[in-house]
């Protein structure tokens, strides 16, 4: 069990609304990126019978392995699969008169009826974001907000359906692995619940002039997915207006036998990409996995079912 988080001073956001007013959103954001991290402060976990505790780095993160010197669960809640809570608390006063500042953690263990691992992207795949058009990408990122935010049609089902494998009750633990900065957290699993989109650990990535590249972050996020996951096949989803298909590509090619399909959602390219993209397909399919290009979430789940990946 491995449980990220990052200390930083309260922003008071709020809950959203539907009828917020962009220049609301646009507010709420900003205070949202400019978050100001606290570092060098102990924080201690309680998670079923083990207390562990450790200290942010220069940049607040805190992180916490909770697996024991032979790679098992140290904990008892291990034991069963789903979601579990851990209790997080600051040790010693941060600021004068501040009180106990204290968490809840949201950890989910695979259970043992889980036969796939989905990783999906999140920016063009789950949601709109538009990221291949920077103004467009701009406004709706900053003038919306998670109730107005719109998933793209059939996802909801997809991903659903996926989860509930071919059994129908395989509860098979979905991952969202994105370049998305960590400062987007709140608004993601807001996200996600309003629209009824399977719950799952987000890999979002650090913001700054000292954050990994994004391939190299979502290639490595993946590769330790797998190795966590051993007896685990992988479903990989993306879009194309990125270097998606190239990096489940490369993983496909890395890892034979774990990849059971990749699924691209296809955005507007010019023939050069088209070509990029055929190209990347051809060489998925001679090593034994088929990664398609679709236009509609529908697609992907009428070929789930019919290769046995998600229920009818």
């Amino acid at each position: 069990v491995s449980l990220v988080g990052r200390v930083i001073e309260a922003k008071g956001l709020g809950p959203p609304a539907p009828e917020d007013h962009p220049w609301q959103n646009f507010k709420r954001m900003v205070r949202r990126l400019n978050s100001a991290e606290i570092p060098g402060v102990r924080v201690s976990l309680q998670f079923g019978k083990v207390r562990a505790e450790t200290v942010t780095d220069h940049e607040g993160y805190f992180d916490f392995d909770l697996r024991s010197e032979h790679g098992e669960f140290s904990c008892a809640p291990a034991a069963a699969g789903g979601w579990h809570e851990a209790t997080l608390w600051l040790e010693g006063e941060v600021s004068p008169g501040q009180g106990r500042v204290e968490a809840r953690a949201a950890i989910m263990i695979p259970e043992g009826e889980a036969q796939l691992a989905i990783v999906s992207d999140v920016d063009d795949t789950v949601i709109q974001t538009h990221v291949t058009a920077f103004a467009k990408m701009v406004r709706v990122t900053m003038l919306g907000n998670a109730l107005t935010r719109l998933p793209f049609e059939g996802t909801t089902d997809l991903y659903r359906a996926l989860a509930a494998g071919q059994s129908g009750d395989a509860h098979n633990p979905v991952f969202y692995v994105s370049k998305s900065p960590w400062n987007l957290y709140d608004l993601l699993v807001d996200f996600l619940d309003r629209h009824g989109v399977p719950p799952g650990p987000l890999l979002l990535r650090d913001w700054g002039i000292h954050a990994e590249a994004s391939l190299d972050f979502k290639q490595r996020r993946i590769e330790q997915l797998l190795a966590l996951y051993p007896a685990l096949r992988f479903v990989l989803i993306g879009d194309s207006g990125e270097r998606d298909p190239e990096i489940y590509l490369d993983i496909v090619e890395r890892h034979p036998g774990r990849v059971a399909a990749v699924y691209i959602r296809a955005v507007h390219t010019d023939g050069k990409r088209d070509a990029e993209l055929e190209a990347v397909a051809k060489r998925a399919r001679a090593a034994g996995v088929e990664l398609l290009l679709l236009k509609h979430a529908h697609e992907a789940l009428a070929h789930a079912r019919a290769h046995r990946l998600a229920a009818m």
